[in-house]
Order: C-alpha cells, then structure tokens, then sequence
C-alpha cells in the first residue's frame, strides 16, 4: 500500500471516529436533558402539594384561592403548550425579578423555619401568580 493510500485509509478512520464520538456526546447531552425535564415534571406534583400545605397552614382563607390559581395556570401553561409546542415558556423580565426577590424570600422563611414570614410572604406569592395568569392569559389571547 502506497503512503497516499495508506494516509487515505488512517484519515478516514480518524474522520469515522470523530463523527461517532461526536454523535455520541451530542445524544448524552440529549438524554441528559431528557432526564432533568423528566425530573422536573415528576417533582412538579410534589411542590405544588408542598405549596399547598404552607398555604393550608399559613393562610387557610386562601387556600380554595390558590387552588384556583393553580388550575388556571395549568390551563394557561396547556394553552401555550399548544400554540407553541413544548420547550420553555418565554418569561417577562418583570415578573422573573419580582417571582426570584419573592422565592428568595419565601427560601430563606422556609429554610428558618420564620412562620411569622411565611405568613407574610405566602400572599404575596398567591397575588405573583395570579399577576403571572393575568399576564399569560392576555399574551395567549393574542
């Protein structure tokens, strides 16, 4: 086998090497990903029922309220599911700040366990996600 031939053949190789390994990163990043969104969905129904008996606690006369809520931002969420497809809902900047000041919040009483707190801030987080609704449900009418 000449030298050209020779090179021809260890280039090709190399090439098919390349592209497998590649191939093969690209499918773990795929399948990584799958998994947190696999994780997320399946931790979803828990936080919500977490949420729920902080509000049950803290807030009693506004639990049907947050109920309510909650069924309408599955709705809302369903809705731009359909109109858009899967993937990420666009956030608006105003209400990502105010939602991260307010769980930054909401973390720091849970984490201390300040039930004075959690008895402030739980309607504020009721009155963010109504305002979330609000919003979404006017850009889903659109």
């Amino acid at each position: 086998m000449t030298n050209h031939k020779r090179f021809a053949v260890i280039m090709a190789v190399i090439f098919c090497f390349m592209s497998f390994t590649q191939v093969g990163a690209e499918e773990d990043t795929y399948m990584q990903q799958y998994g947190q969104e696999m994780k997320c969905e399946a931790i979803k129904p828990h936080i919500e029922y977490y949420h729920e008996l902080l509000i049950e606690r803290f807030t009693p006369d506004r639990l049907e309220e947050w109920k309510d809520v909650v069924r309408e931002r599955h709705q809302i969420i369903k809705k731009v599911r359909q109109d858009k497809g899967e993937g990420e809902i666009e956030w608006n900047d105003g209400l990502r700040e105010k939602y991260e000041t307010l769980h930054k919040k909401f973390s720091e009483a849970v984490k201390a366990r300040d039930e004075e707190e959690l008895k402030r801030i739980i309607p504020s987080l009721i009155d963010w996600q109504k305002e979330w609704n609000e919003y979404y449900k006017q850009k889903t009418s659109e």
